[in-house]
């Protein structure tokens, strides 16, 4: 079983791949399960309703929030699945709290880590690709999109996404051994190829 998670601005077409993977995989007989933070259970849902809602400022009081919506995620969905032997998709995990509650809110990455150990526990993603994406294509995406989940960050100017990107790409290099930067400025079909190439990769190791 694998835990597989997907990063990236909101626009970088997240959702888009984590389908067309899972399809894929199940196409091949691979048991999958589809989830997203904040959210995946009744309680991380209503945590992420409240999230979402309207900005926290306080970095802290929103990583505590996240934190706990991420525990009760993980015990009773996805440790459980992958007991199972169960792949697991999300669309986001703690590299997204290490960006926009660390990187760009500026908490402190050595008490994020420590309190994501001791809260969440040790578990990792097996493998995560980041949708790597220009802010000034992110923001038009953003303002023709007319089916996803409305949210605070779409309002932010261009200066906020390109801040999130380096973030992530500056992950990307801390732990290139597990984050693979797909260039999200590409047909939809090329993406999910390149996606299911490194997946195949992973399985054979």
């Amino acid at each position: 079983m694998y835990f597989i998670t997907f990063e990236g601005c909101d626009g970088s077409g997240k959702t888009t791949q984590v389908s067309l993977l899972t399809n894929h995989l199940q196409s091949r007989g691979l048991k999958c399960v589809t989830t997203k933070e904040p959210g995946g259970t009744p309680l991380a849902q209503e945590i992420r309703s409240l999230l979402l809602k309207s900005e926290i400022k306080d970095p802290i009081t929103e990583f505590a929030l996240l934190s706990a919506a991420r525990r009760d995620h993980i015990t009773n969905l996805i440790q459980p699945s992958l007991v199972q032997g169960i792949t697991v998709i999300c669309d986001r995990f703690f590299d997204s709290s290490l960006v926009y509650q660390g990187l760009k809110k500026g908490l402190d990455l050595d008490f994020m880590f420590d309190i994501h150990k001791k809260v969440v526990g040790a578990l990792e993603p097996s493998l995560t690709f980041l949708l790597d994406l220009a802010p000034e294509i992110i923001i038009e995406r953003l303002q023709r999109s007319a089916n996803r989940e409305i949210n605070h960050y779409d309002a932010q100017p261009v200066s906020f996404h390109k801040s999130i990107r380096e973030g992530f790409l500056l992950l990307a290099e801390k732990f290139s051994s597990r984050i693979v930067v797909i260039n999200a400025d590409q047909p939809i079909e090329n993406i999910a190829k390149e996606i299911f190439e490194k997946f195949s990769m992973l399985t054979k190791t």
